[in-house]
């Protein structure tokens, strides 16, 4: 959504820096068409009219060209100063078309009501009635057409409050929109994580293990996949009943989760058994994370109910490389799910490999 703010106050920028370029080019032009002899006040202006276009394109051009980290084209506060300024000159120095140079007050309206959308309506009204009183004024009309300009700035505070209340009206619009992108956004994120969370440890689930693999079976060269399973698990539920086991099964989660690296991804597999993945770890440094472990569950305090009880693992580790397969995938968890059997098969809290 900020980056369709940024277009959009991109594009009204674009669109107001056409417009001035534009303006120059007739000012330049309509010297030549009407032979008129350049003054040193004409030539001062249209330097100066010249050094400002320019001023404005550099800042449009280095915000969104050398600044593209912040590509911040939020406009200058100035250029509403400067461009009153100009038109106030423009309508002095340009009486024959004055009628047609009117309708640049009403543009100046309509850009600088988009380029500053709270601003307050009587800024710009004020900004107008300023030059149109300067301009009567230099010309020694502000009596005769005093009525007829009263009249004029009225129109132009209509206009202004019209156009500036459909601006703000959209604005609010855009603002409602941002906000529910923004909060289905946050939703979509926590269904995520929802979805691949065990609701009971908080650990990756079985689905996510399984998404995890097939990235790293990707992006690593080498890694170790371990499948571990609480001993005698039944029993306890058996025994203290599934409330009890299942305040075993989160100390368990956390213990693996202290015991590996914030690289490492630990899971619930499944029932009781947990799995873990080591991106870039050989077997043998595998072998000795799991053992520790291991030894980390056997030495940990326990509680069932009132009662402390005696937690022991057993499971299975091995290492695979990028040479294996996508396909290959199933087979190599269904082997190290066969090296935990194993270890269940002779005598339990062990760790093979």
């Amino acid at each position: 959504m900020e980056i369709i703010k940024k277009n959009k106050i991109s594009i009204i920028e674009e669109q107001y820096i056409g417009f001035q370029l534009m303006a120059l080019l007739i000012n330049i032009f309509s010297y030549f068409e009407m032979d008129r002899k350049w003054t040193l006040e004409d030539q001062i202006f249209l330097a100066t009219y010249t050094i400002y276009i320019g001023y404005i394109v550099y800042l449009f051009m280095s915000k969104g060209f050398f600044e593209k980290d912040t590509m911040d084209f939020s406009p200058a506060h100035i250029t509403p100063i400067m461009d009153i300024v100009i038109i106030t000159y423009i309508m002095i120095f340009q009486e024959r078309f004055e009628m047609v140079l009117c309708s640049l007050y009403y543009l100046f309206i309509i850009y600088h009501t988009m380029r500053f959308p709270r601003k307050n309506t009587i800024y710009w009204v004020g900004l107008v009635s300023s030059s149109c009183f300067i301009n009567a004024f230099i010309k020694e009309k502000l009596i005769i057409n005093f009525i007829p300009m009263i009249f004029q700035i009225g129109v132009f505070w209509i206009f202004t409050y019209v156009f500036s209340s459909v601006v703000k009206a959209l604005s609010v619009s855009e603002s409602k929109n941002e906000y529910m992108i923004k909060e289905l956004a946050q939703k979509n994120k926590m269904l995520i994580e929802y979805a691949s969370q065990d609701y009971l440890t908080s650990l990756l689930n079985h689905k996510s293990f399984y998404e995890y693999l097939e990235k790293i079976f990707v992006t690593t060269k080498t890694f170790s996949v371990c499948i571990l399973d609480i001993d005698n698990f039944k029993k306890v539920n058996d025994q203290y009943g599934h409330i009890a086991g299942d305040e075993i099964l989160k100390q368990v989660a956390d213990i693996l989760k202290a015991s590996v690296c914030s690289t490492d991804i630990v899971s619930r597999y499944g029932g009781e058994e947990f799995a873990i993945i080591f991106p870039n770890t050989k077997i043998e440094l595998a072998k000795i994370i799991c053992e520790r472990i291991r030894l980390n569950i056997q030495e940990a305090a326990f509680k069932a109910l009132t009662k402390n009880i005696n937690i022991t693992i057993s499971g299975g580790v091995k290492e695979i490389n990028k040479e294996v397969y996508l396909e290959a995938q199933k087979k190599f968890v269904d082997s190290v799910d066969q090296l935990l059997y194993k270890a269940k098969m002779s005598g339990k809290n062990k760790i093979l490999g």
